[in-house]
């Protein structure tokens, strides 16, 4: 799994504590944090170390199939 091929997209991001996080998953462009990724949504931005995620899950519009 690539870290970086998620960034920009709206993900379920676990850590290796099983805690997980919700939202638009972005780099951090700070120096002092290299190796770190934001995740934000509508109620917080979390700073996550790149090192403890475990898993990373895209989120995907639902599609209704229209009946004719």
């Amino acid at each position: 799994m690539r870290i970086d091929d998620f960034i920009g997209h709206v993900v379920v991001v676990e850590l290796d504590s099983t805690v997980t996080y919700e939202g638009v998953l972005l780099d951090v462009k700070d120096p002092e944090f290299t190796d770190y990724v934001k995740v934000i949504n509508a109620q917080s931005t979390d700073w996550l170390p790149r090192q403890e995620i475990y898993k990373i899950v895209p989120v995907y519009p639902k599609r209704f199939i229209s009946e004719e």
